[in-house]
């Protein structure tokens, strides 16, 4: 049987107890991350991001959603916080959110894409509302219309607080009578 002297025993420990912490990290990173259903699990897009955690998908019942919730407005609220969410439909139908999406005092949410939207309605004046919304980082919106029901004063987009990135990519913004698209 080797001995060994303290500082290899020391450097023995340190890399087990490194070996030992990367395990671990990828074991809750990968264990947290689920599909929450809408209307199936969550009766509502806001309940299943109420319920959501790092990087789960909430996958939306686009054809059930649309006929059992008319008239939600997709909140994220107060001490929210989060990364890598995305809501998405789970066909090709896009998901009607006709009382418009509302950031209000969240914490942090980092990597949030909404997929497969169609809002109308407002929050406070915009069909997006960032009003006072913490900080919502890398904000990702794919294939959404984004209609401002040619409602006098309202916006498609609006607030402030956005960090580092907005990407929008086949998206239409349409029936805005807003002054404008974006106001921060």
């Amino acid at each position: 049987m080797s001995s060994f002297t303290r500082p290899q025993l020391r450097t023995a420990v340190a890399r087990l107890a490194t070996c030992i912490a990367i395990v671990m990290i990828l074991t809750v990173t990968g264990a947290a991350q689920s599909t929450l259903s809408v209307p199936a699990g969550h009766p509502t897009i806001t309940a299943a991001v109420n319920a959501a955690t790092y990087l789960d998908t909430i996958e939306v019942d686009a054809a059930a959603y649309n006929a059992s919730n008319p008239n939600e407005t997709l909140a994220f609220g107060a001490g929210v916080s989060m990364a890598g969410l995305t809501i998405k439909s789970n066909s090709s139908l896009l998901i009607n959110v006709t009382g418009g999406v509302q950031f209000s005092n969240v914490g942090t949410i980092d990597g949030l894409t909404l997929r497969d939207l169609h809002v109308t309605g407002e929050s406070s004046g915009a069909s997006i509302n960032m009003g006072n919304a913490g900080v919502l980082a890398n904000f990702v919106i794919l294939n959404c219309v984004i209609d401002g029901e040619d409602a006098a004063g309202r916006h498609a987009i609006r607030g402030g607080n956005l960090s580092q990135s907005l990407v929008m990519s086949d998206c239409e913004i349409t029936n805005s009578l807003g002054w404008s698209t974006f106001d921060t």
